[in-house]
């Protein structure tokens, strides 16, 4: 199973998988779930362990500066632990499964932001 993370929204926190042919999403409130638990309650849900991850693809370049290093730190740790491909990818409407099918593990993403970090002021 590929999963895409999705964590672009202030609100909530968005995951797709893509199980066989068929492509699921579920969405999780971020007030009430971290993207640890949200990856852990969603693949409960399906009936899949993290050991049954074949790849990743993380939402990047949109959203905010600290969501979105969240959720590629996330992406990384269980690529890296799982030895799994990782990719990142602009929007959750591309093919994104196909691109983590080309990929190949032990390459790792890096969060693009959609603008300066604002951290202090300027």
């Amino acid at each position: 199973m590929f999963i895409l993370l999705d964590n672009s929204a202030d609100d909530k926190i968005i995951i797709h998988a893509r199980l066989d042919t068929d492509v699921v999403q579920h969405s999780f409130l971020s007030v009430e779930h971290s993207v640890v638990s949200a990856v852990q309650h969603f693949l409960s849900k399906v009936g899949i362990g993290l050991s049954g991850l074949k790849g990743m693809a993380v939402v990047i370049g949109k959203g905010r500066f600290t969501s979105t290093r969240v959720a590629t730190t996330v992406a990384n740790v269980l690529s890296y632990v799982f030895k799994i491909p990782v990719v990142g990818v602009e929007t959750s409407e591309c093919e994104w499964w196909d691109k983590i099918a080309s990929a190949d593990a032990g390459k790792y993403i890096t969060a693009k932001y959609s603008g300066e970090p604002n951290i202090g002021g300027k």
